[in-house]
């Protein structure tokens, strides 16, 4: 399994959040809430998952365009 150092740059790479987004008080000052080395992964994975979605949704754009150009030079 990777070190939480990897993940996290990994993370910055993809654009994932790193930081839960939730604050917590301490003394005088609030500070961000850790992510787990649980949550991390996964949501590298969501990160992954979602560019790969994208990428299949721009290849089935462009197969529609070509069908509908192939049926009207048919038709």
């Amino acid at each position: 399994m990777p070190q939480h150092d990897d993940l996290i740059e990994q993370a910055k790479k993809l654009g994932a959040p790193i930081s839960s987004g939730t604050y917590k008080p301490k003394t005088e000052a609030w500070d961000e809430l850790a992510v787990t080395d649980y949550e991390l992964p996964r949501r590298i994975r969501e990160e992954q998952r979602h560019r790969r979605e994208h990428r299949l949704w721009i290849v089935a754009v462009i197969s529609a365009v070509f069908a509908i150009l192939s049926a009207v030079r048919r038709g």
